[in-house]
């Protein structure tokens, strides 16, 4: 039997989290990353408040969003290199794919500009 979602009424504050039951899915899985996680990473690193970075944050992601809607690789450094794929072309199961490249710590290091100027001098 699949697990239900529990539904909220209408005087409880809505929630960001997802709960199965009465279980937070994000307390069970520490994995996920959320905007709202993103936010508060952003406002902290950059010392901005989280209203401004929220607002650029937001703006961000839905540059990327359509983005990948419009079938464009999108390259972000470090993060990596996103490519899109269009599957089964033609038929009712057609789906646009999406691969992501990460960037490893060592291609990063590399691709310094001060880095690679000092091998292009020696």
């Amino acid at each position: 039997m699949p697990a239900k979602l529990k539904v909220l009424d209408q005087q409880e504050p809505a929630s960001d989290h997802t709960t199965v039951g009465d279980v937070d899915v994000a307390a069970v899985n520490e994995n996920i990353v959320r905007k709202k996680d993103l936010f508060s990473h952003v406002a902290t690193v950059t010392g901005q408040k989280k209203m401004h970075v929220r607002t650029i944050v937001e703006a961000t992601l839905e540059f990327l969003n359509q983005s990948l809607q419009d079938e464009k690789d999108v390259i972000v450094p470090p993060l990596g290199k996103i490519t899109s794929k269009r599957t089964k072309v033609g038929t009712e199961k057609e789906k646009l794919v999406y691969q992501l490249n990460l960037r490893t710590a060592d291609k990063i290091e590399s691709d310094d500009p001060k880095e690679t100027l000092a091998k292009a001098k020696d």
